[in-house]
């Protein structure tokens, strides 16, 4: 009879700790593969979490997302000008700067340097600055410079001075200046790097690993055809991932 009611305690406790864990599993954020994209793109995780418009979390390794991020003036061509878009990696939000609004051809103006890590300039919004100590090709905080690894095989920031303020997206496929990406003049379009890396050194002297995977909305394969009408409403849209080491002076990078 004792052995009877140990068994029957002994099936309680197994039913109860099932019970238990069933109840430990969030239904909003399932299992998923390490391969499934979150739907409507084609680069991003299934398994991210969404923080606001735009842009979506990685937890699993601290990766952020800024998925199709419209530019201020998407439906210009080239030749009809882009203003600036800036950004702040800690909040994750668009910085614009004073006289974004005005009808204007002044220098681009910003009202403080301690609110915006970079900001995209130029036609369709494709050279990245940085806020930069010094001027550019000079060593200093607030740097940029572009390495020919991919994103996630990068492990650790270079050790040497780092000079550029600016990444302009090159004019050539094959410039020894490395970029993000390239601009094919006889079509009009942009091209990314998908090998290369952008890494930011910031005035705090923390380290951001940073690719720019397109500046088409949803990422397409290949870019649209510059004579579609519609070509025009396709960009600058933002598409772009980025790691913070957040302690000041770690070049540790790894993203895997």
């Amino acid at each position: 009879m004792k052995e009877m009611k140990l068994w029957a305690m002994l099936l309680l406790c197994s039913m109860l700790m099932f019970a238990c864990s069933k109840d430990d599993v969030d239904p909003e954020r399932p299992d998923v593969s390490d391969t499934a994209k979150l739907a409507g793109t084609n680069w991003v995780p299934a398994r991210v979490k969404k923080v606001s418009d735009y842009v979506y979390l990685d937890e699993k390794y601290n990766v952020v997302y800024v998925v199709n991020l419209p530019a201020p003036d998407v439906g210009k061509g080239a030749s009809e000008g882009h203003r600036p878009l800036g950004f702040n990696f800690d909040t994750h939000s668009v910085i614009l700067g004073d006289n974004h609004n005005l009808n204007t051809d002044a220098k681009y103006r910003w009202a403080s340097t301690a609110t915006w890590h970079f900001y995209m300039d130029d036609m369709y919004n494709s050279s990245v600055h940085t806020n930069a100590t010094t001027d550019d090709w000079l060593a200093g905080e607030g740097k940029i410079r572009v390495v020919a690894t991919p994103f996630d095989d990068l492990k650790e920031a270079p050790e040497d001075a780092m000079v550029r303020s600016v990444i302009p997206v090159s004019l050539d496929e094959t410039s020894a200046i490395l970029s993000w990406g390239f601009y094919r003049l006889g079509t009009h379009a942009l091209y990314p790097f998908k090998t290369n890396t952008m890494i930011l050194k910031l005035r705090d002297n923390r380290f951001v690993k940073m690719q720019l995977i397109n500046l088409y909305k949803d990422n397409p394969g290949t870019p649209p055809w510059w004579e579609d009408p519609n070509s025009k409403n396709l960009a600058p849209f933002l598409n772009f991932r980025y790691f913070i080491q957040q302690t000041p002076g770690s070049r540790n990078i790894t993203t895997n």
